[in-house]
């Protein structure tokens, strides 16, 4: 089991250390959808970076992240940047993060790419990464295992 700390929050590729991997596992830039523009509370969202990460633990699965970022919020190419997520944090100056845990089960991805058998349930994360006018700047959805992490103030 690994200790996470419910109020520190780290961009994925800062969550990365000794004990345990993170990687990119795939980017894709989704078109304009009207999901996305509720989801962000914007009309104008436009297309959508999605960068999917997979944190290891001695080869083996952990936590399964997705990261949404607007276009329109980020000058910066995803390609260039190695952590897009922190410098988009920084640039837009990001002061909030709203946290939301749900437990439910998982998805046909989640359960191939965590190795959930059978009927087993995850602990989905979603993170609300806001501004100083409270507009939602990122959007981080982890899933993982209840046996994973033991969640600490």
């Amino acid at each position: 089991m690994i200790n996470k700390k419910v109020r520190v929050y780290q961009t994925p590729l800062e969550r990365a250390n000794t004990s345990y991997d993170t990687e990119v596992h795939k980017e894709i830039i989704h078109k304009e959808k009207n999901f996305y523009n509720v989801l962000f509370d914007n009309i104008q969202v436009g297309k959508v970076i999605e960068r999917r990460f997979l944190i290891k633990k001695d080869d083996c699965p952990i936590a399964f992240i997705k990261s949404l970022i607007p276009c329109i919020h980020s000058n910066i190419k995803s390609n260039e940047c190695v952590n897009l997520e922190k410098e988009v944090d920084d640039l837009l100056q990001v002061k909030i993060v709203k946290k939301e845990f749900s437990l439910t089960w998982p998805t046909n991805e989640e359960a191939e790419i965590l190795h959930i058998i059978g009927d087993g349930q995850i602990i989905v994360e979603k993170q609300y990464l806001l501004n100083r006018e409270n507009k939602i700047i990122r959007y981080e959805e982890e899933s993982s295992s209840p046996e994973t992490f033991i969640f600490e103030e």
